[in-house]
């Protein structure tokens, strides 16, 4: 169930290119940081937080934080606080 996660996150890579709010920045950072945004092993993030590409990980990210997957559900603003934390 671990590995599937993963490979889940991989996906976002091939993701970033074709993706209309990050496609042009993802291109930005080939040489470099721009603005808040770096790339790091092919992962995009603005400041500490991971970008999330328009896609079906959207949900499963919403899921883990709501089902308990990698993250407990405390509550609904608890939820979204975490998911805020930690994604873009």
């Amino acid at each position: 169930m671990v590995e599937a996660k993963i490979l889940r996150f991989k996906l976002l890579k091939e993701l970033y290119a074709d993706d209309s709010d990050f496609g042009n920045i993802y291109k930005e950072c080939e040489n470099g940081a721009f603005e808040d945004f770096y790339k790091h092993d092919e992962f995009l993030f603005k400041g500490h937080k991971l970008c999330a590409p328009k896609s079906s990980l959207q949900e499963l990210f919403m899921k883990e934080s709501h089902e308990g997957g990698l993250m407990r559900h405390f509550g609904v603003q608890k939820t979204l606080d975490m998911l805020h934390d930690n994604f873009f």
